[in-house]
């Protein structure tokens, strides 16, 4: 999932990124997969908003 998102933002479709971040994060476990969302923390403070943090940081507790 990490290269997907990081090909889409690479190719400027921020968007689309986020979206796969999105749907692999219904697989990811924070407890597990911390990797994952420190990317896509990372990715939200390059590329995203107070909002699209939040909305990571909702779905990441949605996960636990």
């Amino acid at each position: 999932c990490l290269r997907y998102a990081d090909l889409e933002r690479k190719l400027g479709e921020i968007d689309r990124g986020r979206a796969i971040y999105s749907h692999c994060s219904q697989m990811c476990d924070p407890r597990i997969h911390n990797d994952f969302w420190q990317t896509w923390k990372e990715f939200e403070i390059k590329h995203g908003n107070e909002d699209t943090m939040r909305e990571m940081l909702r779905i990441k507790r949605s996960v636990q």
